[in-house]
């Protein structure tokens, strides 16, 4: 598979792919049946720099949202008996190479961008809805390569963090359906340039795993009352290798690059532990 990767699980299970050519200008799409994959080209060319997100429907359908790095726009591919394309936004409102997407509950996507009026760039909050997009302005953001998430967790709340390269790290959160957008003061990570990175997992609970120094915790957990705590110290970990986090019933998970062999490690801490 090429240089740019995306995918998901539908509610069957069954996994739903996206993928580059090896020169990132030829985009792909692999979906698992019940019995076989099947594996068609959705792009034959367009320049990319950032990764694909893959969106399974209502209708289980097969969505792709990509980046044209060329003029600075989202495309959104959907596959139901062929492919379709259609372009999300303005050409050159896209600026930031991070444009994560989740499927809200009446079926429109929330997408997590920078974007760019022509003056002034900002991290925003798209809803496309099928025929248009709605835009929410979260905060002046001029780092275009930071490092942004999207969640979805279970009782109804979106999520949307976003890491600078400077190690400046801020989490939103808003009921799916509202526009009052909660900014918390979260603890800020140490570190160097290019040292930083996140990972936010959602389902009952938020937590996130923070890359920093040796001197800066790495698990990130919300309370009852949405304020947040750190705990454990960094792991051993590359600044551009792997790092996923994977909450447990009892432990959280963290998936590094070990330093010297770039191994992916499996890093462990006990609920327990924490909790005494």
């Amino acid at each position: 598979m090429g240089q740019y990767l995306g995918s998901t699980i539908d509610a069957e299970g069954r996994q739903h792919l996206a993928y580059t050519s090896g020169t990132g200008n030829q985009i792909f799409a692999s979906v698992e049946g019940e019995s076989s994959w099947t594996h068609e080209m959705v792009r034959s060319s367009i320049a990319l720099d950032g990764e694909i997100s893959v969106i399974v429907d209502s209708n289980n359908n097969t969505n792709l949202i990509y980046r044209d790095s060329s003029d600075n726009s989202l495309e959104l591919a959907t596959k139901i008996s062929s492919w379709s394309l259609i372009d999300i936004g303005d050409v050159g409102s896209a600026v930031s190479i991070d444009h994560p997407t989740v499927l809200l509950p009446n079926g429109s996507f929330a997408i997590a961008l920078i974007e760019s009026d022509g003056i002034n760039s900002n991290l925003s909050q798209w809803i496309w809805n099928g025929t248009a997009i709605s835009s929410t302005v979260l905060q002046a953001e001029t780092d275009l390569s930071t490092d942004i998430e999207i969640e979805l967790s279970d009782d109804g709340y979106l999520y949307i963090t976003s890491m600078t390269n400077s190690g400046t790290l801020s989490i939103f959160k808003s009921m799916w359906n509202d526009s009052n957008w909660t900014n918390p003061t979260l603890p800020q990570p140490q570190g160097g340039i290019n040292d930083y990175q996140v990972d936010l997992e959602v389902s009952s609970t938020a937590i996130m795993a923070v890359r920093g120094s040796g001197n800066s915790d790495v698990i990130y957990v919300e309370d009852i009352d949405g304020n947040w705590t750190t705990i454990a110290s960094q792991p051993p970990s590359t600044s551009n290798g792997a790092w996923d986090l994977i909450e447990l019933d009892d432990h959280y998970v963290l998936l590094t690059s070990e330093p010297t062999s770039n191994l992916l490690t499996w890093n462990s801490l006990s609920k327990h532990q924490i909790n005494g």
